[in-house]
């Protein structure tokens, strides 16, 4: 095995490295979001609604009580996969569609009703991160060796 052999051995197992941890942290998420439209609904009322800053921009916190089989519970998912990151502007708006004692129809997963959603789905931006995380790391893994041969 040549030094360059050993340098794209290594480098393949990086990226593919890479893509299976991807795969591992975003499966169980990825399901239930996958999951989540067929879900049993319940009337939640809004118990807090804003912004919180995260790094550079913006996130929505919304927080809700709805009950299932006659037991409380609170939520504060918002979207499956996570809240998208906004504008200042963006999330004042998001945050606005959830007023404070309003109410909101939540999705919640039968097995485990702790776990409900506002917005069910895998959204566009969801699928366009598996895409490209994927892409790079495949692309990665075994296009770099062209690279090399090349230098």
């Amino acid at each position: 095995m040549t030094s360059l052999d050993a340098t794209v051995l290594v480098l393949r197992i990086v990226f593919l490295g890479m893509w299976g941890l991807f795969v591992a942290a975003l499966y169980r998420p990825f399901r239930q979001a996958l999951r989540s439209p067929s879900w049993p609904t319940t009337v939640a009322v809004i118990r807090s609604s804003g912004v919180e800053a995260v790094g550079r921009v913006e996130g929505v916190k919304v927080v809700y009580a709805y009950s299932f089989n006659g037991i409380d519970y609170e939520g504060d998912k918002l979207a499956s996969l996570g809240v998208a990151r906004f504008t200042l502007l963006g999330a004042m708006a998001v945050a606005k569609r959830y007023p404070v004692g309003g109410t909101v129809r939540v999705h919640l997963d039968p097995r485990d009703p702790r776990n409900s959603v506002i917005i069910p789905g895998v959204g566009w931006r969801g699928y366009v991160l598996v895409v490209v995380v994927t892409a790079f790391c495949w692309t990665g893994a075994f296009m770099l060796e062209l690279l090399l041969l090349l230098v």
